[in-house]
């Protein structure tokens, strides 16, 4: 619950820019231009525009090129900080990210040494949209070194104060962050805004939580709470709430944490665009309600995340959401309802995997199709060059045979440089099918334009599972979640790979593998136990966060091309089945594997332990393994 609450106030922080009146801009452009015609040029610009429109903008950008044209690299530097804070806030990220890397190389070629505050705070901005925090968080300390307490500019220099502090708790220096946050409070006192002084206040609560000093926290949540009730946005209000409750939840007050949640969600469902936000907070209040024991109130609560994660159409919070309340009846003991939820929750990892999938794999036709047109248009462009060169040459024949030898040649060279690019281009369209497809299935739908489902025996079959990854999941960074998963998995088809077997595919945090299927050894469930037993060591010694359940099963399987455009390749039958109930039967950390698997497990190297298991009101006798 806590690690929840807490991604909940960081995604909820929303860092305030400020906006200048008329007089502010003007006063700004003498600030950041140091160029008298230009000063002017923007002040005449400024009479006739308001500086929110985005004419105005547009205005000043047209100057850039102009002062680049002249060599004049401060001017048109000047010019684009002026304009960055309208393009962070009304262009798409790819347009921003370019135009930041544009500002930075300029700013490197001119060996600017300014002294202003103001040009190095907004150099500070465009460090920080390209999330290179160690940079911005030093141009935003030169920019508070170079401050002269200049009244006119307190709206400025609090903002400055503030983002820096929040990179200083970014980078891991609490102290640094407590005292820059304590003086952008000052000066926001200064300025009365309430509705900034209530953010500043939630970021000092946020660095005593790094310090674990729960008393101050929860002083400044409760003070950032009074401020954006002042300001009345239901939001925020919320969000502040959530952060009390936590702080109430790890002293052990459960009462005073759910009377919070309960009035975080109040705010939040009188808004329209915060229903993550709300759908967390149910969750929250589910998994509260099930550590007192009051599991009624508790699946009231999670079937309200449930539903409105499914009204608001975000599958990715709805499986959590599902998994949440499968957690709840497995401890409850009511199998039948967890085992109901488990299969909703694998079917809405399997949608969303499939339709990333089927995204992806429509990329990759689209670029070979487009690849394919392109390199036609070039050959029809080639064959038409030539003729035209012999028809050319026909004419002039009688003044020039030697001129027509050597075009001839020249071209002849041409083509074989461009069939040579074209056959490039074709092994590496190829080469990136096959890692989509088995290379027999890639063959055939060359042939036949299709591929007829086909029956393998004696197929060993591993499914392998993270456990608790949807718990790691809700408390990780969503780029640093799927680099570990990406790592994790890549690490998983080298082991495969180097023991003969093959990947048929991944959904979300299971991996699915066989062996004996394409390339038939007699050895071939003893490679897919090595395989395994090798992957339970990487995981062990390389991520010891992570856990793994693995499955594998020995028989008959189905393979099989799924859909004829957005194709993928997969496998059915009872064997997988049988895999998959393995995997869930096994204990973390653990491999249960049939009798037929355990037959070739050597009982000089591995530990067997019997277990039975009940898949669907079938007996099975499987065996745990364990390495000696």
């Amino acid at each position: 619950m806590k690690k929840a609450v807490v991604v909940l106030g960081l995604l909820l922080i929303i860092i305030s820019l400020f906006c200048l009146n008329k007089a502010g801009e003007r006063e700004a452009i003498l600030h950041i231009v140091d160029n008298p015609d230009y000063q002017s040029k923007l002040l005449d610009m400024l009479d006739q525009a308001n500086p929110k429109d985005y004419i105005y903008f547009e205005q000043v950008d047209k100057l850039i090129p102009e002062a680049i044209k002249k060599h004049d690299y401060p001017t048109a530097l000047s010019l684009h900080l002026i304009t960055f804070a309208h393009h962070l806030d009304h262009d798409p990220p790819t347009v921003v990210d370019s135009l930041a890397k544009s500002i930075i190389k300029l700013y490197e070629t001119s060996n600017s040494e300014w002294k202003e505050f103001e040009k190095i705070g907004k150099m500070g901005q465009v460090y920080h949209s390209l999330e290179m925090i160690d940079k911005a968080y030093e141009n935003y300390l030169k920019s508070i070194r170079f401050f002269d307490d200049k009244k006119d500019s307190k709206d400025l220099l609090y903002t400055t104060f503030s983002k820096a502090g929040y990179l200083a708790r970014l980078l891991g220096d609490v102290e640094s962050a407590e005292n820059l946050s304590r003086r952008a409070i000052e000066l926001i006192k200064e300025s009365g805004n309430d509705a900034r002084l209530g953010y500043e206040y939630n970021n000092l609560g946020n660095v005593y939580l790094d310090q674990k000093d729960l008393d101050k926290a929860l002083e400044y949540y409760q003070r950032s709470l009074k401020y954006k009730i002042k300001t009345g946005e239901k939001q925020k209000i919320g969000a502040a709430y959530n952060n009390i409750a936590l702080i109430q939840y790890e002293r052990g007050d459960i009462k005073g944490c759910l009377d919070n949640l309960k009035l975080a969600v109040s705010y939040y469902e009188l808004t329209e665009n915060e229903k993550e936000a709300l759908i967390t907070t149910y969750q929250n209040i589910c998994q509260v309600y099930h550590e007192i024991g009051d599991n009624e109130k508790s699946i009231y609560y999670g079937r309200l995340a449930i539903n409105t994660a499914q009204e608001s159409n975000l599958p990715i919070i709805e499986s959590w959401s599902v998994y949440t309340l499968e957690e709840v009846y497995r401890n409850i003991e009511d199998y039948k309802q967890a085992y109901n939820l488990s299969l909703r929750h694998r079917a809405l990892k399997d949608s969303l995997f499939k339709a990333e999938m089927t995204k992806n794999i429509a990329e990759m036709k689209a670029e070979f199709d487009l690849f394919e047109s392109e390199k036609k248009q070039e050959l029809q462009a080639v064959r038409i060059r030539r003729q035209y060169i012999i028809i050319i040459g026909a004419l002039i024949i009688v003044i020039g045979l030697v001129i027509i030898v050597s075009q001839g040649i020249r071209n002849s060279k041409n083509q074989k440089k461009n069939m040579f690019a074209l056959q490039k281009e074709q092994e590496r369209s190829e080469k990136l099918l096959a890692n989509v497809l088995p290379g027999d299935i890639i063959e055939e739908i060359k042939a036949q334009g299709k591929s007829h489902p086909r029956l393998f025996h004696n197929v060993a079959v591993l499914n392998i599972d993270i456990v608790d990854f949807t718990k790691l999941a809700d408390t990780t960074n969503p780029d640093v979640l799927f680099s570990k998963i990406n790592s994790v998995f890549t690490s998983f088809d080298d082991i495969i790979s180097k023991n003969q077997c093959q990947r048929i595919k991944t959904s979300g945090d299971a991996y699915l593998a066989v062996s004996g299927m394409f390339n038939k050894t007699c050895n071939f469930r003893q490679n897919i136990l090595n395989a395994t037993i090798e992957i339970m060591k990487h995981v062990e010694c390389n991520y010891p966060d992570l856990k793994l359940r693995a499955g594998i099963s020995c028989g008959n399987v189905v393979g099989a091309v799924v859909g004829s455009k957005n194709f993928i390749y997969d496998i059915f039958g009872a064997t997988v089945n049988t895999a998959f109930r393995l995997q869930e039967g096994a204990e973390p950390g653990s491999i249960l594997v049939d009798e037929i698997v355990s037959e070739v497990a050597d009982s000089n190297e591995f530990l067997l332990l019997d277990k039975e298991l009940v898949i669907k009101d079938k007996q099975y006798k499987a065996k745990y393994i364990t390495v000696k």
